[in-house]
């Protein structure tokens, strides 16, 4: 990996924050977690992130509704959605709010491991063509 990816981790869940942590530290990132949207838009607004991995429902504000404010501040932070809801609704939704993948648990690392790989490389590949 030429560069280690900053990764923030969003989910209302220390267990989720954790594993997630661990996969994604294993693969040679960095990673900070918060437990909220509010503090996750702290976090956001201090320093640069490459990729987000966001939990869609959690209690005062939505995964949904901080991705549309990420994006407002970053167009190309990638953000790949995660939910223990399986809803074909709320992925279409992300997805058109600028996720760049979708991911429903229980969910294995290596899928985690893939999933963030390829959002990072799409946004590498992004910035490249500019």
């Amino acid at each position: 990996m030429p560069n280690p990816a900053r990764i923030l981790i969003v989910d209302d869940l220390l267990s989720v924050r954790e594993v997630l942590r661990a996969g994604l530290e294993s693969a040679g990132h960095e990673i900070q977690t918060a437990s909220s949207a509010a503090e996750a838009r702290t976090m956001f607004t201090a320093g640069r992130f490459d990729l987000v991995i966001c939990d869609i429902q959690m209690p005062g504000e939505s995964g949904v509704d901080l991705l549309d404010w990420m994006k407002s501040q970053d167009a190309d932070v990638a953000v790949v959605m995660v939910t223990g809801v399986d809803d074909a609704i709320t992925a279409v939704t992300a997805m058109l709010k600028g996720a760049s993948d979708y991911l429903t648990k229980p969910f294995t690392l290596p899928e985690v491991r893939a999933r963030a790989e390829q959002a990072l490389e799409k946004r590498r590949l992004k910035l490249d063509n500019r």
